[in-house]
Protein backbone atom coordinates (compact mmCIF):
# COMPACT_ATOMS: atom_id res chain seq x y z
CA UNK A 1 0.00 0.00 0.00
CA UNK A 2 2.83 2.57 0.97
CA UNK A 3 4.84 1.92 -2.26
CA UNK A 4 1.11 1.96 -4.05
CA UNK A 5 0.13 5.38 -2.51
CA UNK A 6 -2.85 3.80 -0.79
CA UNK A 7 -4.41 3.21 -3.90
CA UNK A 8 -5.81 -0.17 -3.83
CA UNK A 9 -5.64 -0.55 -7.97
CA UNK A 10 -2.04 0.62 -7.89
CA UNK A 11 -0.02 -0.77 -10.52
CA UNK A 12 3.11 -2.95 -9.80
CA UNK A 13 3.24 -5.87 -7.46
CA UNK A 14 5.34 -8.14 -5.41
CA UNK A 15 7.92 -9.09 -8.09
CA UNK A 16 8.04 -5.91 -9.85
CA UNK A 17 9.12 -4.10 -6.34
CA UNK A 18 11.11 -6.82 -5.66
CA UNK A 19 13.47 -6.35 -8.78
CA UNK A 20 12.69 -2.45 -8.69
CA UNK A 21 13.96 -2.08 -4.93
CA UNK A 22 15.93 -5.19 -4.08
CA UNK A 23 17.55 -6.42 -7.44
CA UNK A 24 15.98 -9.50 -6.76
CA UNK A 25 13.51 -12.07 -9.55
CA UNK A 26 11.08 -13.74 -7.95
CA UNK A 27 10.22 -17.46 -8.25
CA UNK A 28 7.66 -16.87 -11.11
CA UNK A 29 6.91 -20.65 -11.86
CA UNK A 30 3.21 -20.10 -9.81
CA UNK A 31 1.66 -16.71 -8.47
CA UNK A 32 -1.68 -16.54 -6.39
CA UNK A 33 -3.81 -16.42 -9.08
CA UNK A 34 -2.88 -19.95 -9.22
CA UNK A 35 -3.44 -20.61 -5.70
CA UNK A 36 -6.81 -21.85 -5.98
CA UNK A 37 -5.61 -24.53 -9.28
CA UNK A 38 -3.30 -25.35 -6.83
CA UNK A 39 -5.45 -26.55 -4.11
CA UNK A 40 -7.64 -28.16 -5.82
CA UNK A 41 -4.44 -29.95 -7.56
CA UNK A 42 -3.57 -31.01 -3.54
CA UNK A 43 -0.76 -29.79 -4.32
CA UNK A 44 0.35 -28.33 -0.96
CA UNK A 45 3.47 -28.15 -0.83
CA UNK A 46 3.49 -25.69 -3.74
CA UNK A 47 1.33 -23.23 -1.75
CA UNK A 48 3.57 -23.56 0.79
CA UNK A 49 6.47 -21.97 -0.82
CA UNK A 50 4.94 -19.96 -2.92
CA UNK A 51 3.48 -18.11 0.33
CA UNK A 52 6.62 -18.04 1.84
CA UNK A 53 9.07 -16.67 -0.66
CA UNK A 54 5.89 -14.12 -0.65
CA UNK A 55 6.17 -12.84 2.89
CA UNK A 56 10.00 -13.28 2.84
CA UNK A 57 9.85 -10.59 -0.15
CA UNK A 58 7.28 -8.52 1.81
CA UNK A 59 9.81 -8.40 5.03
CA UNK A 60 12.66 -7.74 2.79
CA UNK A 61 11.39 -4.75 1.14
CA UNK A 62 9.76 -3.37 4.48
CA UNK A 63 13.40 -3.50 5.60
CA UNK A 64 14.35 -1.27 3.01
CA UNK A 65 11.41 0.95 2.71
CA UNK A 66 10.73 1.32 6.40
CA UNK A 67 13.34 4.20 7.55
CA UNK A 68 12.16 5.91 3.97
CA UNK A 69 7.85 6.00 4.16
CA UNK A 70 7.32 4.40 8.24
CA UNK A 71 8.85 6.73 10.47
Amino acid sequence: MVLGNWEKFAKGKLPFYSQLLLNEKMNDEFTGEDVQMLWEMEMYSDIFEHCEEDCRQTYKLYEVIANYYLL
